[in-house]
């Protein structure tokens, strides 16, 4: 009876404290891949230059080419071609009058 009054006293366990435990973890493991995400597709789009990217609608003759270097970085214009390409999911490098392509901030 003495040693009864010498322990501590401790929560009784219940068996749904282990799933909380694991609840929790999930939904902070969660929360950060969605911030990795948002991160990553910030700075895939140049969001941290220029204010995002640029929505750039094709006229009669301009190229790829002619519209990574009129919108690109000023760095290679390959580059910016590539990332055109990349993210408008582009299949070679055909572009046609009207169509509406996003181009990365330069």
């Amino acid at each position: 009876m003495i040693a009864d009054l010498a322990r501590p006293y401790r929560r009784p366990q219940h068996r749904w404290d282990g799933e909380r435990r694991v609840a929790r973890a999930g939904l902070l493991a969660l929360v950060l891949a969605i911030g990795l995400l948002i991160l990553l597709a910030t700075v895939a789009y140049g969001g941290t230059r220029g204010g995002g990217p640029e929505r750039v609608t094709v006229a009669p003759g301009d190229t790829l080419w002619s519209i990574a270097s009129a919108h690109g970085n000023g760095g290679d214009v390959r580059d910016t071609v590539d990332t055109i390409v990349a993210v408008n999911h582009l299949d070679g490098g055909l572009i046609h009058p009207g169509e509406i392509l996003v181009v990365p901030a330069g």
